[in-house]
């Protein structure tokens, strides 16, 4: 399981605390990555399948927006 959001790492990781920090395989944030890299582009979302080690078909991203949807579609997410 893994984090993919436009939230910043720091905020994600302290909302969640340590506990549930640890539940997930990676976070990946948009202020981590260059701007064109960001939602709807695909590769947040494709680096979270690797370190996931998921294929795009074994893949379920859940989102709140427009871009999210697009991000997942790109990606190949189900």
């Amino acid at each position: 399981m893994s984090i993919v959001s436009g939230a910043d790492r720091k905020i994600i990781e302290f909302m969640l605390g340590p506990k549930l920090s640890k539940l997930f395989t990676s976070i990946h944030s948009s202020v981590d990555y260059a701007p064109q890299l960001g939602k709807p582009s695909p590769h947040m979302l494709q680096q979270a399948m690797l370190a996931s080690n998921v294929s795009p078909d074994e893949t379920v991203y859940i989102g709140d927006a427009p871009n999210d949807i697009r991000m997942a579609v790109a990606a190949g997410a189900v």
